[in-house]
């Protein structure tokens, strides 16, 4: 059996969750929340249509095809894949400002052993200052933003061993990285989604998301999040959080 034929059932529609109950929103968190479910259900499934069925070709029949009919395939599968990448994407970030925030003292000290982790980095690539402030927030929602400063300082560097190191100053705290840095006209931009100042495939091939995600993160926390940086002096990302006594906002698009 062909592994078209073996993996046809795959592609068949799945019934729709039912929509989990939710706090009345603003309009436009729902307007957000139904652009998420739009992206979620109507191009995520054809989407990932298109890059089976061209992959079950590439297998299938890669001996009737010359060079150029395998490199079309490919191409239409690494197409394809990056928009599954994007799309994925954008209904991640309309989760990030649909869902709402937990409220809870947050122990940074486990937040960054749980991020660092998750980022693959070794214990001694990252150093942590002894004495970070106490804040609150949601913790999963403050993992996901520190995985992805850290994720970010290690892959942006020509470093064998990349050294980060996160730590807290004049009631900020801050993530430093030895990396290439970015110049000053960037700083910005940066901050867009799927910006990215690289080619497609360096550095890791990045979809151009995590600063973007951890932003609003910060914001949404009512927290603000910027970077200092210049080529080939590293890159500091300063961030603020509301500390153990104080909520955070909850800030949502207005």
């Amino acid at each position: 059996m062909s592994n078209a034929a073996a993996h046809r059932r795959r592609l068949r529609p799945r019934p729709a969750r039912p929509a989990a109950a939710r706090r009345p929103a603003s309009p436009a968190s729902e307007l957000v929340q139904a652009l998420s479910h739009d992206a979620s259900h109507d191009l995520r499934a054809p989407l990932r249509t298109i890059r089976s069925y061209a992959t079950f070709l590439r297998d299938d029949y890669d001996p009737l095809l010359d060079g150029e009919g395998r490199a079309m395939l490919a191409g239409l599968v690494s197409a394809s894949q990056r928009l599954e990448t994007r799309v994925a994407a954008l209904t991640h970030l309309a989760d990030l400002y649909g869902e709402p925030l937990a409220d809870e003292r947050v122990d940074l000290h486990a937040v960054l052993v749980e991020a660092r982790v998750a980022a693959g980095l070794p214990r001694e690539a990252v150093e942590v200052a002894p004495a970070l402030p106490s804040v609150r927030g949601d913790r999963a929602r403050l993992g996901e933003l520190f995985t992805h400063l850290l994720r970010n300082a290690a892959t942006y560097t020509r470093r064998a061993a990349p050294q980060i190191t996160v730590g807290a100053a004049d009631g900020r705290l801050f993530v430093r990285d030895d990396g290439i840095g970015i110049a000053p006209q960037h700083h910005e931009a940066v901050f867009r989604l799927f910006r990215r100042l690289h080619g497609r495939d360096e550095y890791g091939g990045g979809a151009g998301v995590g600063l973007t995600f951890a932003r609003h993160i910060a914001e949404r926390h009512g927290g603000h999040l910027w970077i200092e940086s210049a080529p080939d002096a590293g890159t500091t990302v300063w961030l603020t959080l509301p500390s153990s006594g104080q909520p955070p906002s909850d800030r949502r698009p207005s």
